[in-house]
């Protein structure tokens, strides 16, 4: 074999030059997979920590959100009245404690 390259140098030429390529191939596709290897490696926290949020937030979201449609039978029009009258009570409450307060500071002035 090696008589063969000796005796014949373009051939020998030729087929080093072909080694030099596919051995620059396989070094660029050898760098191509370590920077993508480094690139998911660096983005992985950034993922992992969107992924959790989007988990606790669906999860939140789930437990506290209150259901927008009315379920049969449910009578929401009481439920309005019963919260204005609460919500009239609480507001005359803290009228009368503006005004006594104000009663306070006109006295002490």
């Amino acid at each position: 074999m090696m008589g063969w390259l000796v005796g014949h140098p373009l051939w020998s030429l030729g087929l080093v030059v072909v080694v030099l390529l596919l051995f620059a191939g396989l070094w660029s596709a050898i760098a191509r997979l370590t920077e993508g290897f480094w690139l998911n490696l660096v983005k992985l926290p950034f993922r992992l920590s969107g992924w959790i949020f989007g988990a606790v937030s669906g999860l939140l979201v789930r437990r506290w959100a209150k259901p927008t449609q009315l379920e049969p039978g449910h009578d929401r029009i009481g439920e309005i009245v019963a919260r204005l009258e609460t919500l009239q009570t609480e507001q005359e409450t803290l009228l009368e404690e503006m005004r006594q307060l104000l009663r306070k500071r006109g006295s002490a002035g």
